[in-house]
């Protein structure tokens, strides 16, 4: 038995109390995997032993004995035709569906597998609301259930894995291509001449990873994979039923295939470092795979149909593009939405979290809005919950993610679509590679958008080549020993500081934000804040230690001056600060207000967070050592690298809705609408005033207010 899932905690008591003093059973642990065992054990066990008493009584009918029984002859003809006719089996499975119904009776969310010794030959799969998946190998009758795509390569012999990981790393290595865990089936949507040897060799080397995915991810759905001996080979076949028996012929399969090429770190460096490493590689792929490389235009594989026939041709309707995330998918979002802004005149970014809509149906309008949904492993389960409330309003939303199979991503293919970010395994707690990779993509998503207006061909192809530079310049700036030496030195001076400040053009394209928190998440005991520089009057008069951490970031052409102005006031009143800047003008002077300063490749102000959000990320690895932190102790979050879904069984209600309910629910009690509490004879103040202690406290206090 495998059970994952979060259900009500009085029924799970009631179900315990129900196991040990009404079926006698003693229970070893308090796990909920034994009470669920136990529950569908006494089911079966209940269930069939009133089957053998119905074929008893039938028996005795039907050969005109029942004067011969000393027992009660009556049936209860609900039950009888529930189990008239059924085998053991049937039983067996009848019990493992009850005892699910039972676990869920007030609502939550719940996926179970199982086996049993009555039914050796069949494997039984359960979810609600939460999606597990059954996955067959295309060659041969195999099948595994899994929560997370990516452990379906259980399904393949290790000896082919091993071979198989050889080739496409040599064959990746030629190509200079990084490779993803779960790649959609989409040899054929890139058209490239240059590619085809590549994706002719790749796809051959895949072909035996090629696998059908049943996502389970409907309310109440059973599927059951059952064993038979064929003529000269053992057969698996598989069923998918809801719990009412109904067969659910329109879950069908989608074919993948399962790369065998997971994360490989050099010995020599941290996660962190390789992870900061790589992304120059994967934004190159991403631009490659989501870029037409001759009228430089953008590219993705939506339902783009659908979107045309919401908002009109040329998307003329379109009012507003929300952009929804939590956590540093939402800060990318904003950096996004303030990237993005100026090549949309005529529609609206707006960029929130999913607490702010309270009520969909007034907030969001689905003629004229379209939900962009950001997370990276699609498995918070606030996202999930507004997913599942925006596809019940019809509000079309196309997800941005890492996993194309997550709970969130199961939901938004439903409307317009998924998009995979493919930026790999990311096991550190700060975002990297997953952070740059998601900006990427979501610009690329937004310049979709922004090229179906008409005469906006040439500047969206523009800022396509412009994106198209991102990756050498990256590479450059991270591979740069004068960078890796200024971020060691500057954090040298700060290691005992409690405080960091970045301060750069945040309320228009900065990056401050995210490197604050990423050298807070790093460091453990310093305090991290953003500052934009139209706040210098503010930040002036902050008291301040010496050693406490100041960085510039005079990255932005357009608001140079101000970043100028800025230094040069903390230069006049003795604060230290470190700078970060391009070549420009103003660089001798800038050099003479900072202690020490970098000067890192220029890009479009729009598209400079590719560069500064990089250089931040690999201050953020030296600034964790200088405060203590060990290469080897870098936090890892190894739950971002499966898919575990989080769902909540939430309801779409408003806050007046809420409040109706109380007022049934107070209405139903009889209290009128303020209940009568009644009340003592002495009051608690006057009783606590003749303490002669509380007396002589309260006297203290009365001559303190006096003075």
């Amino acid at each position: 038995m495998v059970l994952n899932g979060q259900f009500d905690s009085e029924v799970e008591s009631r179900i315990q109390k129900y196991i040990t003093q009404v079926a006698n059973i003693r229970l070893r642990t308090e796990n909920s995997t034994e009470l669920f065992v136990m529950l569908w054990g006494h089911y079966f066990d209940t269930a069939w032993q009133e089957n053998q008493r119905y074929r008893t009584i039938e028996a005795q009918h039907q050969l005109g004995l029942e004067e011969m029984s000393v027992c009660s002859q009556s049936i209860d003809y609900t039950v009888f035709r529930a189990l008239h006719l059924k085998t053991i089996h049937d039983i067996d499975e009848m019990a493992f569906i009850k005892a699910v119904q039972a676990m869920i009776r007030s609502g939550g969310q719940f996926a179970v597998s199982g086996i049993s010794r009555v039914s050796p030959d069949r494997l039984f799969v359960a979810a609600h609301h939460r999606p597990v998946y059954v996955v067959k190998r295309r060659d041969t009758s195999d099948f595994m259930v899994v929560s997370d795509i990516n452990a379906a390569l259980g399904l393949f012999p290790q000896t082919l894995i091993q071979s198989t990981r050889v080739k496409l790393l040599k064959l990746m290595k030629a190509h200079s291509r990084k490779s993803m865990i779960v790649e959609s089936d989409s040899f054929h949507s890139d058209v490239r001449p240059g590619n085809s040897w590549f994706r002719q060799a790749k796809q051959e080397l895949l072909q035996p990873f090629l696998v059908d995915i049943y996502a389970l991810d409907q309310p109440e759905i059973f599927a059951r994979i059952q064993t038979a001996a064929g003529k000269d080979k053992v057969m698996r076949h598989l069923h998918i039923q809801d719990f009412s028996g109904r067969v659910r012929s329109d879950v069908r399969p989608e074919q993948t295939w399962i790369t065998p090429v997971s994360f490989q770190k050099d010995f020599g460096k941290t996660f962190y470092e390789e992870h900061l490493l790589e992304t120059p590689g994967l934004l190159g792929d991403i631009l490659n795979r989501y870029t037409d490389p001759g009228p430089f235009l953008p590219r993705f594989d939506i339902r783009q149909r659908l979107l045309e026939r919401r908002f009109g041709s040329g998307l003329a309707n379109l009012n507003r593009i929300i952009l929804v995330g939590t956590g540093f998918s939402f800060q990318v979002a904003e950096i996004a939405e303030k990237t993005m802004e100026p090549f949309f005149p005529t529609v609206n970014l707006l960029v929130a979290t999913p607490q702010d809509f309270t009520d969909v149906k007034t907030s969001i309008n689905p003629d004229r809005d379209l939900v962009i949904m950001l997370s990276w492993s699609g498995t918070t389960s606030d996202m999930i919950d507004f997913a599942g409330r925006l596809l019940r309003h019809h509000v079309l939303m196309v997800g941005i993610t890492e996993k194309p199979f997550s709970d969130m991503a199961l939901v938004v293919r439903k409307s317009a679509g998924v998009i995979p970010v493919y930026s790999g395994e990311e096991v550190t707690v700060a975002p990297l590679k997953s952070a740059l990779c998601m900006l990427m993509t979501l610009d690329l998503f937004c310049l979709s958008i922004c090229v179906a207006t008409p005469g906006t061909t040439n500047t969206v192809a523009d800022r396509i080549r412009e994106l198209l530079s991102i990756p050498g310049h990256m590479d450059t700036l991270l591979g740069n020993p004068d960078v890796t030496s200024f971020c060691e030195q500057i954090v040298a001076a700060s290691r005992n500081s409690v405080l960091h400040y970045i301060v750069d053009a945040f309320h228009d394209v900065g990056s401050a934000k995210i490197g604050a928190l990423n050298l807070e998440i790093n460091a453990w005991t310093s305090l991290g804040n953003a500052v934009d520089f139209s706040e210098q009057p503010l930040f002036m008069n902050i008291p301040m230690a010496r050693e406490d951490f100041v960085l510039v970031l005079a990255t932005s052409r357009h608001r140079l001056d101000e970043a100028v102005r800025f230094m040069k006031s903390l230069h006049e009143q003795g604060r230290p600060f470190f700078a970060v800047t391009y070549l420009n003008r103003e660089v001798e002077e800038i050099q003479r207000f900072a202690r020490q300063v970098i000067v890192i490749p220029k890009l479009p102000d729009h598209f400079q967070s590719f560069l500064d959000l990089p250089l931040l990320m690999l201050l953020g690895f030296y600034f964790g050592r200088a405060h203590g932190r060990q290469a080897g102790e870098m936090p890892r979050n190894m739950a971002k690298s499966v898919t575990a879904g989080r769902t909540r069984n939430g309801n779409d209600r408003s806050f007046s809705d809420i409040l109706d309910d109380m007022d049934r629910k107070q209405d139903n009690l009889g209290l009128g609408m303020y209940p009568v509490v009644p009340r003592s004879g002495s009051l608690c103040w006057l009783t606590q005033a003749s303490d002669p202690v509380e007396n002589s406290i309260t006297g203290i206090c009365l001559n303190w207010d006096a003075l």
